[in-house]
């Protein structure tokens, strides 16, 4: 009788027949199970690989397709949205917090700036039903507050607007980062003057770069326009984009004020305007007489973004030899000065447009404070 031919299968069972019933007998524990066939080997086959989970009628994908399936009917964008779809929906889409309406240009800049990082080259195309946890971590792993940030605000919008199934990242889920201090320093007076003085060197060649991205604007203006720039933000405490983009109609010298609305105001009719008071005969009065009489008080810096401005300065402060600070730092530095003078809180936020006590104070919590004498408040000893 000729040996039977013996096929070796990467299959991890090996198949036994007895008595005519087929038997698949695992190859790690030895165990025995019976296929309940008594028909040709082939079939027997078929059968073990349903048995032992190897078709896509009983295995992980299988029960995949089927769940697509019942995706499908319940929402067919479930099977088909990647986090693209959801970005572009985030960066595009009116603002939110049912308030309606077009986004700000800045604001859909710095959202598209935040969905090109490459940390997220992986999650990109992908769709979201296939996403798991440890993608959103694999992404976010070495990466900064701003990116887990725009990581939670894609993931919350999937959720809030029913773009995906089921949360994907629990609330605690997601890296937590601390962050390392202030957007920036406040400035002081000694460095202020630093600054100034360097930008007024007449041989100082530091423009001809904004020239030359600014047909028909000369060295001599870029340098005046930045000296009187800095002394504005020093007298007036004002954010960046909020100085840059100043207009002379925002001068009401019979009131004596520069009255302006918050550019980061989503809503500026609900707020009250923003005022910084003149002092008749002082050298903010004469700041704002030597600046255009109308229109844009800086035209050329208005044309910059804040980032642009922030760099340019932060080149500055290295080659003063100062300690890195942003244009933000000289509103920190109004904040302490106004708070060392004594000036009242309610002043304060009226000046820097703050609606919070909590948020005033949290410009000036590096103010150098000496409180007054109580013998000021109660008079000192009665007695003799």
């Amino acid at each position: 009788m000729p040996k039977r031919k013996i096929t070796k299968t990467d299959a991890p069972y090996r198949l036994k027949q007895n008595r005519g019933t087929w038997y698949a007998v695992d190859k790690k524990t030895r165990k025995e199970t019976n296929l309940k066939c008594k028909g040709t080997r082939q079939q027997a086959e078929e059968v073990a690989e349903v048995v032992c989970g190897l078709t896509d009628d009983s295995n992980a994908m299988h029960h995949m397709k089927v769940a697509e399936a019942h995706l499908a009917k319940c929402n067919p964008e479930w099977t088909t949205n990647t986090w693209d779809t959801i970005a572009q929906n985030v960066i595009h889409g009116p603002r939110g917090r049912g308030l309606g309406g077009d986004k700000k240009l800045r604001t859909v800049e710095v959202l598209q700036s935040d969905w090109n990082n490459p940390c997220w080259n992986d999650l990109r195309h992908k769709r979201c039903i296939d996403t798991t946890p440890a993608d959103f971590t694999r992404a976010l792993k070495g990466q900064g507050i701003a990116a887990v940030c725009f990581g939670k605000k894609l993931h919350n919008y999937a959720m809030n607007h029913r773009c995906i199934p089921y949360t994907i990242m629990g609330k605690e889920m997601w890296p937590v980062i601390r962050p390392v201090g202030k957007c920036s320093r406040s400035i002081t007076q000694e460095e202020h003057l630093k600054l100034v003085g360097f930008l007024a060197d007449p041989d100082l060649d530091f423009w001809k770069g904004a020239v030359k991205y600014h047909k028909g604007s000369t060295p001599k203006q870029w340098q005046e326009e930045w000296i009187n720039w800095l002394w504005f933000l020093w007298f007036t405490g004002a954010s960046s984009q909020d100085a840059a983009g100043m207009h002379a109609e925002q001068i009401d010298w019979d009131k004596g004020c520069v009255e302006y609305k918050r550019g980061k105001w989503v809503l500026p009719e609900e707020h009250k305007p923003a005022r910084v008071g003149i002092e008749k005969g002082g050298e903010f009065e004469a700041l704002l007489k030597r600046l255009p009489k109308s229109g844009p008080l800086f035209p050329l810096l208005a044309t910059r973004s804040s980032s642009n401005r922030a760099r340019t300065m932060g080149n500055i402060c290295e080659w003063v030899g100062i300690p890195h600070t942003t244009p933000h730092g000289y509103r920190f530095s109004w904040a302490e000065r106004a708070d060392e003078g004594g000036m009242d809180v309610k002043h304060r936020m009226a000046n820097l447009g703050h609606s919070t006590v909590e948020m005033a104070e949290h410009y000036s919590e590096g103010a150098d404070i000496i409180p007054p004498s109580i013998e000021i408040i109660d008079g000192g000893l009665k007695a003799a």
